[in-house]
């Protein structure tokens, strides 16, 4: 799942700077065409982007790993589920099975109270 979603934002992420370089030489054109000039990033700017960028990739790469952890635990949930399901599932096959024999049970019961009763009308 992880690497699926990584992929997707790389497809994401590889879009967008099409789009922005896209847009970025349309408005240097439009700018051209004004007579405006845009000076290129100072030092500093570049540090400001590259420590935004670092932080950018730190937190996803902290993201990813609660994502790992949490598909983790989803994963052994669905396991005790599994589990649990097919334990209540032996004991409702269980009840089952009790209950015909409880019901054979009266029956044989039924049958041993009217033998005594035959009996004792015979002896009389």
């Amino acid at each position: 799942k992880n690497l699926q979603v990584k992929e997707d934002d790389v497809k994401r992420l590889d879009a967008q700077t099409t789009e922005l370089k896209k847009e970025f030489e349309e408005n240097s054109s439009e700018l051209t065409k004004r007579g405006i000039t845009c000076p290129e990033p100072s030092e500093d700017d570049l540090e400001l982007i590259n420590d935004t960028k670092e932080m950018l990739e730190a937190t996803n790469d902290k993201l990813t790993s609660e994502l790992t952890t949490i598909d983790q635990e989803i994963l052994k949930y669905e396991g005790l589920v599994a589990k649990k399901s097919e334990a209540l599932k032996a004991k409702k096959e269980s009840l089952k099975e009790a209950e015909k024999q409880l019901g054979v049970y009266e029956k044989q019961q039924g049958a041993k109270e009217m033998f005594l009763i035959k009996c004792q009308q015979e002896n009389k």
